[in-house]
């Protein structure tokens, strides 16, 4: 509304120097017949000028408020959207364990589970934990990066499959810390051993 009303604004004010500046040249370069002439038309516009009905105040009020109804839509809409969410597991607590503890065999995937618990010792039941795993040997420098599934229930897979029969160290950090035990020591054997 307002910017209607600035542009009607302008309109008004170019049209009134237009016509100021037509009285001026006649006045100044005109003959007298000109300046009758002009004065008959300028008494003219000037006349619709002031009858043409220009507002010079406001036409709207200053009222602004916030209208919560749509909000509540919104609302529904970022609820749908997920939810920040927090997992209480800490590494002193969390265990790991799984048949790869008894022996593995060389070339054959193996798995170990990491089972999450909070300060109490009690299970946690939800997933994202930051859980990160390496195995390493006395007998190379080579690091071995295993898969880490997150189960979303407070349980994580680490699988990996080892090359060659030695021992090795699971080293399984979660939130940069060590495991309740880690690092675990795995013995990996020939499929003829095994």
């Amino acid at each position: 509304v307002l910017q209607e009303q600035i542009e009607s604004l302008h309109q008004h004010l170019a049209h009134i120097n237009s016509c100021c500046e037509l009285t001026e040249d006649s006045l100044q370069s005109g003959t007298n017949t000109d300046i009758v002439m002009v004065k008959k038309e300028m008494a003219g516009k000037l006349n619709s000028l002031l009858t043409c009905g220009l507002v010079l105040q406001s036409e709207t009020n200053p009222l602004t408020f916030f209208d919560e109804k749509d909000f509540e839509s919104l609302q529904e809409k970022i609820s749908n959207a997920g939810c920040v969410c927090n997992n209480t597991a800490v590494p002193q607590q969390s265990t790991v364990g799984g048949e790869a503890f008894s022996g593995c065999v060389v070339g054959k995937a193996s798995t170990v589970t990491v089972t999450t618990r909070d300060r109490k010792g009690d299970l946690v039941k939800t997933g994202f934990a930051s859980i990160t795993a390496s195995l390493s040997s006395d007998q190379t420098e080579d690091k071995l990066v295993p898969t880490v599934t997150d189960h979303h229930n407070g349980t994580y897979d680490i699988t990996f499959v080892l090359q060659a029969a030695g021992v090795y160290y699971l080293n399984v950090h979660m939130f940069g810390q060590h495991t309740k035990g880690s690092p675990y020591k795995i013995r990996a054997v020939d499929a003829s051993e095994a």
